[in-house]
Parts: structure tokens; C-alpha cells; sequence
């Protein structure tokens, strides 16, 4: 993000939570999800994107697996649309118990 962005732009407290997470595994309130299909690629693809919400989010491309996570906090635990489900497993970094939190046989 730094490289694409500027070093002024990762030092925004927004990524606070974000780097607190990194050193200590506490503090990010966000939600990882986790594509169910994949197609073999040899290529690692990242994409950083401004959210409407203020938030900034991640999308990654990893051997054809898609991840996609919030580099800064989610406003709420709403659940996700249930429409996502079919497509990708949901892990809510903040809480302990085992994931994924949401599946499509979670709808």
C-alpha cells in the first residue's frame, strides 16, 4: 500500500487498528473473506481500494485463490448478504471462536 499510495497515506490513524493487529493479533475489527473457488494461476495480484465508508479495503489474487479483507475497521457486526455466501466463507477477525464465521449453510 505504501509503494502505491505514499508514505502519508499509511500513516493515517484510520490504519491504527491495522498495525496494532499486526504486531499484537488485537484490535482489528474486521472481516476476512475467503473465496470457495479457485482457478490455478501462478500470479499474486493485489488491489487497494477506498471505501464510501471511509474504510479502505484489500483484494487479493493468490495462486487463484481471492481473498478479500478491511485494512481498517468494519462500522458494525451486521452479518453479510446472504447472496455473498455462496461464493465465499466469512471469518470475522475479532472473534474467537472457530471459523468461518458465516457459510452458505449459515444463511
Amino acid at each position: 500500500m505504501a509503494l502505491e499510495k505514499g508514505r502519508d497515506y499509511v500513516l493515517n490513524a484510520r490504519f491504527d487498528p491495522a498495525r496494532e493487529f499486526i504486531r499484537t493479533g488485537q484490535g482489528l475489527h474486521a472481516r476476512l473473506l475467503m473465496g470457495k473457488k479457485s482457478s490455478p494461476n501462478p500470479q499474486m495480484v493485489i488491489q487497494w481500494q477506498d471505501l464510501a465508508n471511509g474504510g479502505a479495503g484489500v483484494l487479493m489474487y493468490v495462486h487463484g485463490i481471492e481473498f478479500a479483507f478491511a485494512a481498517t475497521p468494519v462500522p458494525d457486526e451486521t452479518p453479510p448478504p446472504a447472496e455473498i455466501l455462496d461464493k465465499v466463507e466469512i471469518f470475522d477477525l475479532w472473534r474467537a471462536d472457530s471459523p468461518p464465521h458465516y457459510t452458505a449453510d449459515t444463511k
